[in-house]
């Protein structure tokens, strides 16, 4: 019970008082270790028994915007590489093709009989290769791509594409005007491949 004193402000009545300090006499006589384990400390609970939460902070728990959150949005993802996808009427012919001819290596495809989906790799380049239906490439929606692969030597590698009769006639190694030294050609699927390097 409380009781109200003449200024208006409620007290805690008598029979309050006492039993708040018998309570405490008697959490005294619990052994200490007893007290640990339950988490008693003088009639409360213990600093020390209840773990935080991983981003609390006494002085900002009604904060709006939480400390994890902040850290969440300060902290920026990096981009670690990109894998080129290229459409291929015939995946397996498609593989051959880089395999055999480019000096690509096969990495995985999704089935060995009808491959719908590959993916090969030269050096630290990786391609990926995914079926596409005649009519794609006959409304212009694939077969458009075109890929600049950064090479250490151009030169030698032209050497090495000339005798596989994968150029077209307007394919030729040369110096550029915006710095490069490149050349280029078309796959079976009418990707372009443009082999490069700076100046």
């Amino acid at each position: 019970m409380e009781a109200a004193e003449p200024g208006g402000a409620l007290q805690p009545a008598r029979e309050d008082h006492d039993s708040v300090v018998n309570l405490t006499r008697a959490l005294v006589r619990i052994p200490s270790r007893l007290r640990a384990r339950a988490g008693i400390l003088s009639g409360c609970v213990s600093r020390q028994s209840v773990a935080p939460p991983r981003c609390w902070s006494p002085l900002r728990v009604a904060a709006p915007t939480s400390l994890c959150n902040r850290r969440r949005m300060a902290r920026r993802a990096e981009l670690n590489a990109v894998i080129p996808v290229l459409p291929a009427r015939d995946v397996s012919e498609a593989v051959r093709f880089y395999v055999e001819r480019l000096g690509f290596e096969l990495l995985f495809q999704d089935s060995d009989d009808r491959p719908q989906y590959a993916g090969i790799r030269r050096g630290a380049v990786e391609l990926h290769l995914q079926f596409q239906f005649e009519k794609d490439f006959e409304a212009g929606t694939a077969g458009q791509a075109m890929l600049r692969l950064v090479v250490d030597d151009p030169d030698v590698l032209f050497g090495e594409y000339k005798d596989r009769d994968v150029f077209h006639e307007g394919t030729q190694l040369g110096d550029t005007s915006w710095g490069t030294r490149e050349f280029a050609f078309w796959d079976l699927n009418h990707n372009g491949l443009t082999f490069m390097r700076d100046l």
